[in-house]
């Protein structure tokens, strides 16, 4: 319906195009939902912006086209748009007859299923989906979980708008981050297992994870890696009370390096063992909470993959080659500031060492050497220093702008019986992704990561969460759903089952419901340009309060089997399409509640 009113747009326009002799691209013409009902069920704001070009009023223009419209709504029929309002400074309001759409649109749903909403606008194209990401250090936390679900739904948004999705974890797992783990699992294995009397040190890692793991160890491992001597630092404690709060941190960095170089040194080919057996472990955890939270990724890329290979080097060569790199004060600089970052950055050092920029640069152009049209990563709003000089790389390098993309999102707060609850990853005080799911279920935690625009931060009421009452939105849309299963239980015996029938819809309530079940392929267009999936929820609220009026406002075993039977079949098209929403965000409908 949309496209069928941009179509007779695009023939208005190609006839202003005409006359004027004027310069405006089909591709501006948009048509939208409008906020409020009084505004029709359409709406565009062509006027608008011809109004540069044609050095009109858009109020003007406005009459102009809708004298057009109304014509071109004669000629090809197209009476299920019942009037053509102009509002405002210029915006065309189309309001829709649905009561004569209805028995097309319901049968349309009841036909499709689960394919309903869906289009093929992807064509096949291999889209690269990198989200979570994160280091496998320790357990995942509410952060991460914002991330895995909207990664996760923007997988299975692009899946069905028919493009080839691969969803890819990047595991960082090398580096002084996997090297502090190891260091924090031995020593909290010495301490606690092997009773050596120690000082933990506090850039360690602190989470009571570390301690389950040193348990495992021991478990594993016996006696194997205890030590008769200690290194000095872990024997006396550090007086830093005079140091300002940058020496302390340069000296608790210096600290935490010489301990890994001792352990290195004192526990040669063993330190390897407790590495890959800390990198593993939690590697299964984090899989284990994913899989739990319904987020499953079809590949695990290892960044010591591009170490070994090579792929580093090579790719520094192609950036020469491209004449990207320069050499400066020893160290290697590739030229970002040219292309939209705001100045240029080091990809290798004076010593000789690669930045991580430069394994960041690798790794993408590795996913379009594998062969995909185009990548977006899901990161957190930290990183967003790191999206100018990562695209500007893949610029250099002859990748154009827009196959690399980059939805960012911002914190998860966590409010607990009104409190902000304060969280430390590297303290060890955090709450995991695995208690809140284990706390409020899958589906609400998923539903609550997605209700905010990715750009907003996200205050996750627990309590409020937990509640039963129509003030939990996903509460109110289960609730739809399990109300519609039971009714469909209930007058199973009275259904017809054969959907061409043609029933009524006179009610208000009724062409308003289904009119926002013909909006639902629209969302999922909008949101795959716009990449805001919050307007699911958005849209799952509006037809669950739709749903829950007309329940409360009408019986459904009447006299007249055609309105019976009516209201029967657009319960089935309205739990169609809830089940189709929540699928798109991980989401499993209740039966009953």
């Amino acid at each position: 319906m949309k496209e069928q009113i941009i179509s007779i747009l695009n023939d208005v326009l190609y006839d202003i195009i005409d006359e004027y002799d004027i310069d405006f691209p089909y591709s501006s013409i948009t048509v939208d939902v409008p906020k409020f009902d009084e505004h029709g069920n359409y709406t565009t704001n062509l006027a608008m912006l011809l109004a540069k070009h044609l050095k009109k009023k858009p109020t003007k223009i406005a009459e102009d086209i809708v004298n057009s419209l109304e014509k071109s709504i004669e000629t090809k029929q197209l009476s299920w748009i019942n009037k053509i309002e102009i509002a405002g400074v210029g915006f065309i309001n189309f309001f829709i007859n649905y009561e004569s759409l209805s028995h097309q649109i319901i049968q349309d749903i009841v036909s499709k299923e689960g394919k309903y909403g869906h289009n093929n606008l992807g064509e096949g194209q291999k889209v690269l989906i990198e989200f979570v990401s994160s280091n496998p250090t320790g357990p995942l936390h509410i952060g991460h979980g914002r991330g895995a679900a909207i990664g996760d739904s923007l997988t299975r948004l692009y899946r069905a708008c028919g493009y080839n999705v691969c969803a890819e974890y990047y595991i960082n797992d090398v580096g002084r981050q996997m090297d502090t783990l190891t260091l924090s699992i031995w020593l909290k294995y010495l301490q606690n297992v092997m009773e050596i009397d120690i000082i933990f040190p506090s850039k360690c890692y602190q989470g009571s994870y570390i301690n389950d793991l040193a348990l495992l160890l021991a478990t594993d491992y016996g006696d194997e890696f205890k030590v008769s001597t200690l290194h000095n630092l872990l024997e006396i404690e550090l007086n830093l009370n005079d140091l300002s709060e940058k020496k302390v941190e340069q000296k608790q960095e210096e600290t935490i390096s010489n301990l890994i170089a001792w352990a290195k040194r004192t526990l040669k080919d063993n330190y390897q063992k407790i590495y890959d057996f800390g990198y593993e472990n939690i590697l299964i955890m984090m899989q284990d909470d994913l899989s739990e939270f319904n987020v499953e990724f079809d590949s695990w890329f290892s960044e010591k993959y591009l170490l070994d290979s090579g792929y580093i080097e090579q790719t520094i060569n192609k950036l020469k080659a491209k004449n990207m790199l320069y050499e400066q004060d020893g160290a290697t600089w590739i030229k970002t500031s040219s292309i939209g970052d705001d100045k240029d950055r080091v990809i290798c050092r004076s010593n000789g060492e690669n930045t991580y920029f430069a394994n960041d640069v690798a790794y993408h152009l590795n996913k379009f050497e594998r062969g995909f049209d185009k990548l977006i990563d899901v990161l957190g709003s930290d990183h967003h220093g790191y999206v100018p000089r990562v695209r500007a790389a893949l610029i250099g390098l002859g990748y154009e702008r827009e196959r690399f993309e980059v939805l960012m999102y911002q914190q998860v707060n966590l409010i607990r019986d009104g409190e902000l609850v304060k969280m430390s990853t590297r303290a060890g005080n955090f709450v995991t992704l695995k208690s809140i799911q284990d706390e409020l279920g899958v589906d609400t935690s998923r539903y609550y990561y997605i209700m905010r625009h990715s750009n907003q931060p996200i205050q996750f009421d627990v309590e409020l969460a937990k509640s039963k009452s129509k003030d939990n939105p996903v509460y109110y849309v289960q609730y739809a759903h399990a109300r519609i299963c039971s009714i469909l239980k209930k007058f199973d015996s009275e259904l017809d089952n054969n959907i061409y029938k043609n029933y009524s819809y006179s009610l208000e309530i009724e062409q308003k419901i289904v009119g926002k079940l013909n909006q639902f392929p629209d969302i999922i267009k909008s949101i795959l340009k716009n990449s805001e999936l919050n307007l699911i929820t958005l849209y799952l609220s509006e037809l669950a309060t739709l749903f829950h009026s007309y329940y409360d406002e009408n019986r459904f075993l009447v006299d007249d089997n055609s309105i019976m039977q009516g209201r029967l079949r657009l319960c089935i098209a309205i739990k169609q399409v809830i089940n189709n929403a929540l699928y798109l965000i991980g989401v499993k409908p209740l039966t009953q509640m």
